[in-house]
């Protein structure tokens, strides 16, 4: 499918087969049939997502980075979240016309009728686990908990479709097409959860040196205890302490070192449980990282002038970056380093010329004040990475002022939440 993503044109071509073999033997009324889509729909869209899940290297790569990922990843689990409550909400309204205790009789089945049980059991513990995924305020692990649990429902459902009479039991195509995704997402869950630890994934690394950064941040530098992983500045890693208290908390970092000597970097921030744990560190701590991800650094930007926008803790891919650049790969290059105090800026990166802009002291930084200090902004590639709402707002604005969309680059901030 061309123009569309790698991702969304499999989950695409997934639940489009899906449908080309329920048509072969529909049957009913419309509201049925309806209804008998939208579980299809909704079991393939589950199915699919813990495929992009299982954060395969190929699929990462052509499918624009993790992070692009993760926010197709929300989305369809939005969708499939949807389809499957309207599933059996269809299937009862065909009997409305009928009698509403026939309809809510279709909602509460008899006792032995499992495989509908089955069904309301998962749809009971999706709408559970997904209102936490999406509206829940927990910290990470509790939060993480709840999603890995998502496969439970993925089993369910499954169970559900292939046990409960219908169009399956004459469809053997259709039979086969289901047990065969759902076993592919079942096993890439399995996969994430369990098995990738011990599947020669994760390189093993030890505490090099710790530096104090400020008051609330930390520059961690690490060496691989055996192969290490091979990196572009920019890119992230997951990383796994293996200390009592934090070990198999696994969080996301963007790495700060350029590259050159196997080392590897990340900055943490001091903002939560996890990160507050991270200032007792030692050196000689082991540690796991599994990585690395994403499409940000300077490798994947041709361009030979370029603007970097780094709101707080988003400043940590351009670390990295401006460590692992020469002399030849940039003619102009104009960092801004955005801060709430100045005492906050204690990563500066090295070697280039850095705009520090301190909020509380010139205000929030706008599209207007870049194009007032930068003459050729329209000329640039603009890479920004930090907090949401601040990408948001710039790229609309850059945009107004010429700056062509695609010029703009930005990283998913969302994902490092955990910092």
């Amino acid at each position: 499918m061309k123009g569309m993503r790698v991702d969304f044109s499999i989950v695409i071509l997934m639940v489009v087969g899906g449908w080309g073999l329920w048509w072969l033997e529909r049957s009913g009324l419309f509201i049925q049939n309806l209804g008998q889509l939208s579980g299809l729909t909704g079991i393939l869209l589950m199915a699919a997502n813990f495929i992009l899940a299982a954060r395969g290297k190929w699929l990462e790569k052509k499918s624009g980075g993790l992070g692009r990922m993760y926010h197709d990843h929300h989305w369809i689990g939005a969708t499939a979240w949807v389809v499957l409550l309207a599933h059996p909400l269809l299937l009862s309204g065909q009997y409305l016309g009928v009698s509403v205790v026939l309809a809510m009789r279709r909602l509460l089945p008899d006792y032995g009728q499992y495989p509908v049980w089955l069904g309301i059991g998962a749809l009971l513990l999706m709408i559970t686990l997904l209102s936490i995924t999406f509206f829940a305020k927990w910290e990470y692990q509790k939060w993480k908990l709840s999603h890995r649990l998502l496969g439970v429902t993925l089993i369910l459902a499954g169970l559900h479709v292939l046990l409960i009479p219908g169009n399956l039991s004459g469809n053997p195509w259709l039979r086969g097409y289901l047990l065969l995704v759902v076993g592919v997402g079942i096993y890439a869950w399995i996969y994430r959860i369990w098995m990738q630890s011990t599947a020669g994934t994760k390189a093993e690394y030890r505490i090099k040196k710790i530096r104090k950064l400020g008051e609330n941040m930390t520059e961690i530098i690490m060496k691989p205890a055996g192969a290490g992983i091979r990196y572009q500045p920019g890119q992230f890693v997951f990383v796994d302490f293996d200390i009592t208290g934090m070990a198999g908390e696994q969080h996301p970092f963007s790495i700060t070192t350029g590259g050159g000597n196997g080392e590897l970097g990340i900055a943490v921030k001091n903002l939560g449980d996890f990160t507050g744990k991270m200032m007792d560190l030692k050196e000689g701590t082991r540690v796991w990282i599994e990585g690395p991800y994403g499409k940000f650094a300077q490798k994947f930007v041709k361009a030979k002038k370029q603007v970097w926008i780094g709101g707080g803790i988003g400043i940590t891919p351009f670390v990295g970056m401006a460590r692992g650049l020469t002399p030849k790969q940039i003619e102009k290059l104009d960092i801004y380093y955005v801060v709430s105090e100045r005492k906050e800026a204690v990563l500066v990166p090295e070697g280039v010329g850095t705009r520090v802009w301190v909020s509380k002291e010139r205000g929030r930084i706008t599209g207007n004040e870049i194009a007032k200090e930068i003459e050729d902004l329209r000329e640039r590639k603009i890479m920004l990475c930090g907090p949401k709402p601040m990408m948001i707002s710039l790229r609309r604005q850059l945009e107004e002022l010429g700056v062509k969309p695609e010029d703009v680059i930005t990283e998913d901030f969302a994902l490092y939440g955990d910092y």
